[in-house]
């Protein structure tokens, strides 16, 4: 049963997603233009924010100011 329903649960969020990735895609590509070819190859958002993500922790900026 909950093998069952993750799986559903996943599929419908992925939907909700993928109405979304192409302008976030896009955002992303224009934002951090190092990595064009990372974002190209992950199709999923979570990938995307995981990725926006990492490279915000890893700032310089935030380093300075901790």
């Amino acid at each position: 049963m909950i093998h069952t329903s993750n799986h559903i649960l996943r599929g419908k969020k992925e939907r909700k997603h993928k109405h979304l990735s192409h302008s976030t895609k896009k955002r992303l590509m224009v934002k951090y233009k190092r990595e064009k070819t990372q974002i190209a190859k992950s199709s999923s958002t979570s990938a995307l924010k995981r990725l926006v993500h990492g490279r915000r922790r890893n700032s310089p900026n935030r380093r300075e100011r901790g």
